[in-house]
């Protein structure tokens, strides 16, 4: 995308799952959910949240497709009763390969213990989100009346308690059949996170509010529709970098994808994915990474690359800006490799038992380029997957903002580590996604 220096990072969260889904081959039969149509709408049905005014949605939503509760019960794990998250890393996921591009999400299988990662950063990304929800509000978080907003916040609090419990600490109300708390231990009523000092009321406070705040990642929750077709009813999308939530609350996934000018989506990926949330069931647990590049290192929104976050040229075709719509200037291209940033984000995907919502997680880690040359094997990775790139996805990619500056770095950075022996013209290892 030649205008702005950011592949469209959490639209890739829904962009580049329409490429996950085409692979949907990777599931089991097993655990189908149970769907009939037609059905009221969601407005009809008691078990609806009642969210926060200042979150509530004026836009339309489907009505949704009946679901039947699937039995579930999230497997038990261990507690990290030592971890200590301000000493504690960022995975370095590095999702990107030697030679041609294919199109390929490197899906994997996720342990249910480690659904949720938590490191030194922890706090910082916290901070952003909750002044990012406070100052923009139904712009980035929104919840619109799906009942799975709910369930998401009560099956993410109790999994970040159990894991961590020396850092989350909730109080419970006596149990009650069917309520939400875990192995019938009762229902978290408050929770709170002790080293930052936030405590969240689970009875009263806007659910997607609260899960969003939970922990590092974004939170996106997609509900079916009487039509089959899957829509983003629910979210907390604080550090998107480039994704505007506010343009997408409501749509279906389809018109997601087509409005952020995905390469190939309408001809290679749309009818699977819809086909896959269909048959998505409730006993896995998958991860995908994906990742991106953007200019200066701002988490919330690139503007650097995208100019204003208001600005009126938003949901317009990259190839027809210019440099008349407010806010938004051509970015110049990098001067230097130590202006542009890389983007990796985790993202996590289950569906939720009892809404029959599909629910995604996202982690974001922002990292100088700079600082991943210097890693053993990553550099001659890094400039080969970016000149693998084809026409419309190097445009997607914003290429052009930042391949000067980063691919000579990057090159001689890989000379180096061959002239050192660290890796060989003839070796290139790849832990992919590492």
């Amino acid at each position: 995308m030649s205008v702005c220096a950011v592949e469209v990072s959490a639209l890739a969260l829904l962009a580049a799952l329409g490429v996950y889904f085409y692979y949907r081959a990777f599931f089991s039969a097993a655990t189908k959910p149970r769907i009939r149509r037609p059905s009221p709408s969601l407005e009809g049905n008691s078990a609806v949240i009642v969210v926060a005014e200042s979150y509530r949605s004026s836009l339309t939503h489907p009505s949704g497709a009946e679901w039947a509760p699937v039995p579930f019960d999230f497997p038990k794990f261990e507690p990290l009763l030592d971890f200590d998250f301000e000493k504690t890393l960022p995975v370095p996921y590095r999702p990107f390969k030697w030679g041609s591009y294919h199109v390929t999400m490197g899906i994997k299988s996720l342990e249910w213990e480690d659904w949720m990662e938590l490191d030194n950063r922890f706090g910082e990304w916290h901070a952003i989100k909750a002044t990012r929800a406070k100052s923009r509000g139904e712009k980035v978080v929104r919840t619109m009346p799906a009942r799975p907003a709910k369930e998401a916040m009560y099956e993410l609090a109790e999994y970040m308690s159990r894991r961590y419990p020396h850092i989350y600490r909730v109080e419970r109300l006596p149990y009650v059949q069917d309520d939400y708390g875990w192995y019938k231990e009762g229902q978290i009523s408050t929770i709170e996170i002790l080293p930052i000092g936030a405590k969240y009321d689970l009875s009263n406070d806007d659910p997607i509010w609260v899960v969003g705040q939970l922990s590092a990642d974004d939170i996106v929750v997609m509900v079916e529709g009487e039509d089959g077709r899957y829509y983003f009813q629910a979210g907390s999308v604080c550090i998107a970098g480039s994704w505007r939530p506010d343009e997408k609350f409501g749509m279906p996934l389809e018109e997601i994808h087509v409005s952020g000018h995905v390469p190939q989506y309408a001809s290679r990926l749309q009818l699977s994915m819809q086909r896959y949330f269909q048959r998505l069931p409730v006993d896995k647990l998958v991860v995908r990474h994906n990742y991106s590049f953007q200019l200066g290192g701002s988490l919330a929104w690139a503007e650097r690359g995208l100019g204003d976050e208001d600005a009126t040229w938003r949901g317009l075709d990259p190839k027809e800006l210019g440099e008349g719509f407010k806010g938004f200037q051509k970015p110049a291209p990098a001067k230097g490799p130590e202006e542009v940033h890389f983007r990796s984000e985790r993202q996590a995907l289950r569906r939720l038992p009892r809404s029959g919502g599909a629910l995604f997680c996202i982690k974001t880690i922002l990292e100088p380029v700079t600082k991943l040359a210097q890693e053993p094997g990553i550099p001659g990775r890094m400039a080969s997957a970016i000149r693998s790139w084809p026409d419309d996805v190097a445009q997607y990619k914003g290429k052009t903002s930042y391949k000067d500056a980063v691919l000579d770095m990057l090159d001689r950075a890989h000379a180096e580590q061959v002239a050192q022996g660290i890796i060989t013209e003839a070796n290139k290892p790849a832990t992919y996604p590492f």
